[in-house]
C-alpha cells in the first residue's frame, strides 16, 4: 500500500537542523505525503484529498509556537 511505504519514508527523513525537505511525489500520493506529517493514521487517511498541481512545488510549514503542521501554498511550476 502506498500509504504505508509514505509513512515508512518519513520516519526515515533526518530531522537535523536542515530548515527544508523535500519529497517529491506522483499521482495521488500527496494526499499520502500531508496525512504522514500531520501524522493522520493510515486507517483514515483515506477520507483525506490534498491536491498538488502538476509539476508544481507545494510548501508544508510547522508553526515554531504550538508546533501546528500546516499546508502553507501551492508554487507552480517554473518557467510557466
Amino acid at each position: 500500500m502506498g500509504a504505508q511505504r509514505i509513512h515508512a519514508v518519513r520516519d526515515g527523513i533526518p530531522q537535523g537542523t536542515c530548515a527544508h525537505r523535500v519529497v517529491a511525489t506522483h499521482g495521488g500520493s500527496p494526499t499520502f505525503v500531508v496525512a504522514s506529517w500531520i501524522r493522520k493514521p493510515i486507517e483514515s487517511a483515506g477520507r483525506a484529498s490534498f491536491r498538488a498541481p502538476s509539476g508544481g512545488t507545494t510548501a508544508l510549514r510547522e508553526d515554531g509556537l504550538f508546533h501546528n503542521r500546516f499546508h502553507h501554498r501551492h508554487l507552480p511550476r517554473s518557467g510557466r
